[in-house]
């Protein structure tokens, strides 16, 4: 199901991104925009949009992170979906603040908070949890690197018995579990 190709593209877009590979992110990012625009899912074009708006702003190619986020609020408009708008007018806030305006970006800040206020979405990162049956000095690292919990499942019997573990490492309703 390309809903799930797309997932899975941006989960592994997020993980290049979160190690500084911008370059890596990238592409995947585009293919996710892509197939959402074919699916005609406009609130996963609006997720890819804004990932790649983040690239874009962390390569300092202002002008793409510019019209990314102009079609996001197009998108956050017309669909009335009001976390996108809120997030990318947090993202607008950071575009304003790495081209070095600051009032510009205390303006974005502000809009944003203000929306916090309005609607009372808040929108929060993602927990991530590392959780394996195979601990290794990578996986300590990774772990350390990013200041994640590391789970280690001690029964190791087969891979449904681990992914099922890996699920009750949390309480979110939807969980990405990503297997090597």
């Amino acid at each position: 199901d390309e809903n799930q190709v797309a997932a899975a593209l941006n989960a592994v877009a997020q993980l290049y991104r979160a190690e500084g590979n911008l370059a890596g992110a990238e592409p995947l990012y585009n293919e996710v925009v892509a197939l959402a625009r074919r699916l005609g899912d406009r609130e996963i074009v609006a997720i890819g949009l804004l990932n790649l708006a983040m690239v874009y702003v962390g390569r300092g190619a202002h002008n793409g992170a510019g019209v990314a986020l102009q079609e996001i609020m197009a998108i956050a408009e017309e669909t009335g979906s009001m976390p996108a708008g809120q997030s990318a007018l947090e993202v607008a806030a950071g575009l304003a603040s790495a081209c070095g305006d600051a009032a510009r970006s205390l303006r974005y800040y502000g809009a944003a908070e203000g929306n916090v206020q309005r609607t009372g979405i808040v929108l929060r990162s993602a927990a991530v949890v590392l959780c394996t049956s195979t601990p290794s000095g990578y996986l300590e690292a990774i772990a350390e690197k990013y200041r994640v919990p590391l789970l280690v499942h001690s029964l190791r019997v087969d891979i449904a018995t681990d992914w099922n573990f890996a699920l009750t490492a949390t309480d979110a309703d939807l969980v990405t579990i990503a297997h090597q």
